[in-house]
């Protein structure tokens, strides 16, 4: 578990990014992959899609992807999108053959024994799933379940104390995960991200 130290905890672009994917019918990995769509984000996401070009930007030069990542945020429309074929192709590759980032990727820190990677790991990835989905310590998912259940195995890996979740069918069968976050995730979700 990373400290409670005042510094900034380290993130992984990688981890940040499919933190902040829809997983809802396992984007990107159905239909939208062939048309080289990343991701789609709502008008009212304007703010988290800017962070999300950002991170996408960081992610195509630490892996050294030669692409272009273009934007698609017509007047109009109710959706912001993102395409690149090649960076498609680096997020499949993420996945290891798994239709959905779930436990299979990230085997419990209890289980697998703790290491500073896989808590940073599990950490970026929280961070991303805030990004996209959190406010006032609350996560507020529409993907689909497996990336539910990840996330709430994560909170539980990296010993969040009072973790809740909930799932509505009404409203886009969202669900709800409520927490009360130990200080190092209250900083986390606090911290700037570096690029």
């Amino acid at each position: 578990m990373p400290s409670d130290t005042e510094q900034d905890i380290q993130l992984s672009v990688k981890y940040v990014v499919l933190g902040m994917l829809s997983e809802w019918m396992q984007l990107p990995l159905k239909g939208l992959e062939q048309a080289g769509v990343i991701d789609l984000f709502w008008r009212n996401e304007h703010a988290v899609a800017a962070v999300f070009e950002r991170c996408l930007v960081q992610l195509q030069q630490e892996y050294h992807v030669k692409t272009e990542i273009r934007r698609f945020d017509f007047e109009g429309s109710e959706q912001i999108s993102f395409k690149s074929h090649e960076l498609v192709q680096l997020l499949v590759s993420f996945y290891e053959g798994y239709p959905t980032i779930d436990y299979r990727l990230f085997p419990s820190i209890r289980r697998a024994g703790y290491t500073p990677e896989t808590a940073i790991e599990r950490a970026s990835y929280l961070k991303g799933v805030y990004l996209r989905w959190g406010r006032d310590w609350n996560l507020y998912l529409f993907g689909g379940w497996a990336q539910c259940f990840t996330v709430y195995q994560v909170l539980y890996d990296l010993y969040c104390p009072a973790v809740t979740m909930t799932t509505k069918q009404a409203e886009g069968a969202a669900t709800h995960i409520a927490m009360t976050p130990p200080l190092f995730l209250t900083r986390l979700f606090a911290q700037e991200l570096p690029w």
